[in-house]
């Protein structure tokens, strides 16, 4: 038992933080048994156990699905203002973990050449053996960019990818495809 109270202030301002989106869309279910469940109870009766899944939702056995909180935070915040901080502090590493994909989806959007930008949707999905076909996204750089060596990432300074790991890896798998370089090995 990580927390009891019979306090009647305490317990409003908990049902409170456990008000749901009665919208049908947002139900789903979380393949996880839930981070900590939550007894109401009469006496020594337990009427209802609300399972609480990543500050997100709430399951409840009565019920066909888990509901979406209306707002994550007010639960996360009670249970941390009762001694409870790890869902909190979950939820501040996700938010954050968030953000910074975010920056870094925009980044790789920004150094997309332009041509590609009405593509992305068929770029930012994961290759699979149904993945769509890659014919217009080249075609689309040939037009742009006739040399194969641009079409790599390539300028005549050198790699155009400001040393982003991922994008040199691509850049470097189009360079090696290029029919027209010339090879010299160095000792």
């Amino acid at each position: 038992m990580l927390f009891e109270t019979t306090n009647r202030q305490e317990i409003a301002q908990l049902q409170q933080c456990l008000q749901i989106l009665e919208d049908p869309q947002t139900f789903g279910w979380c393949m996880c048994a839930g981070d900590l469940a939550i007894i109401f109870s009469r006496g020594k009766d337990a009427l209802a156990t609300i399972g609480l899944h990543h500050g997100l939702s709430i399951r409840w056995d009565q019920w066909k699905f888990d509901a979406r909180l209306a707002d994550g935070s007010k639960i996360v915040n009670w249970l941390a203002d009762h001694g409870m901080p790890g869902l909190k502090q979950q939820r501040e590493e996700s938010l954050r973990r968030s953000e910074e994909a975010r920056k870094a989806y925009h980044l790789w959007y920004q150094a997309m050449p332009a041509c590609l930008r009405p593509y992305i949707e068929q770029i930012a999905r994961p290759i699979t053996s149904s993945s769509p076909d890659l014919v217009p996204l080249r075609q689309a750089l040939e037009q742009t960019y006739p040399d194969p060596v641009e079409q790599a990432g390539y300028s005549s300074s050198g790699l155009a990818m400001d040393g982003d790991p991922c994008q040199a890896s691509l850049c470097m798998k189009r360079f090696l495809k290029c029919s027209c370089l010339d090879c010299r090995f160095l000792f």
